[in-house]
């Protein structure tokens, strides 16, 4: 299978390296074209692939990861829309950016799968959202799966509007607990604990709790409740919380998050 790359970010990057060390892909060409050379060229360099610093150089591909940002999208299909091979198929990652408006860029014919992923593509943790156009053949889809299905769990859904709404979530969701683990951390040190410290333990405990979550029957509410004595130290915080208004703060937050994926 020959993937072509278009668009070496971050997150491109993090899901063409969670297929690496899998005897699946090691047959595969990836072909890594990026406006910024250096990126294309990093990313070819860690998967043994090549690099390309301008479009047209690129060899024809059975798929194209489009990882551009949204806004430079048309740009891109401006670009490449009259070159690009008739039977190639098109895997979108781009946040907020319909198989509609792909389609009509490049083509209303193409088998278009839209994927939101996260970061923790990087572990083999990732989170993938999916959603596909009605011409996608059980191959492609099948092809798709395996190559993000090697750096996380996947979610298939019938509906494109609900990977808008889970964006803020699957996508957006590791930055808000990193944004608690800063001020966690933060605490601590200000509390007299060393930094070094406060990171490995706010990190810990995160894992823990998540850990909890993944291997347990049980819904967050009930873990909250079982480790929540009453007049206790976790009931105390847990009150301060409630009356900081924090689940309507994370609900306005999400919001947000839903209002900028449409706009884009």
């Amino acid at each position: 299978m020959r993937w072509a790359i278009l668009g070496c970010g971050q997150m491109s990057s993090a899901l063409v390296l969670g297929t690496q060390g899998s005897e699946d892909f090691s047959g595969e060409n990836f072909f890594c074209f990026d406006p910024i050379v250096e990126r294309a060229q990093d990313l070819a360099d860690q998967i043994g692939g090549s690099y390309y610093s301008r479009w047209e150089e690129l060899p024809a591909a059975d798929i194209y990861l489009l990882g551009c940002k949204p806004q430079h999208f048309k740009d891109l299909a401006s670009s490449i829309h009259a070159s690009l091979p008739a039977t190639a198929s098109l895997l979108s990652i781009m946040a907020g950016v319909s198989v509609e408006i792909v389609r009509g860029q490049l083509g209303s014919q193409r088998a278009v799968v839209r994927v939101m992923p996260n970061r923790a593509a990087l572990l083999g943790m990732g989170v993938h959202a999916l959603f596909c156009s009605s011409n996608t053949s059980d191959d492609l889809l099948s092809e798709v799966e395996r190559f993000i299905g090697a750096s996380g769990e996947i979610f298939l859904f019938d509906s494109e509007e609900m990977i808008d709404r889970i964006t803020g979530v699957s996508g957006s969701g590791p930055a808000y607990l990193f944004k608690l683990a800063e001020e966690l951390a933060a605490k601590l040190v200000e509390m007299g604990i060393s930094r070094r410290t406060a990171n490995l333990m706010v990190a810990q405990t995160l894992l823990g709790a998540s850990t909890m979550l993944v291997n347990n029957p049980h819904d967050a509410n009930q873990l909250k409740d079982s480790i929540t004595s009453k007049g206790g130290v976790t009931q105390a915080a847990l009150e301060v919380l409630d009356r900081g208004g924090f689940d309507q703060l994370i609900s306005s937050a999400l919001d947000a998050a839903y209002q900028r994926t449409k706009e884009l």
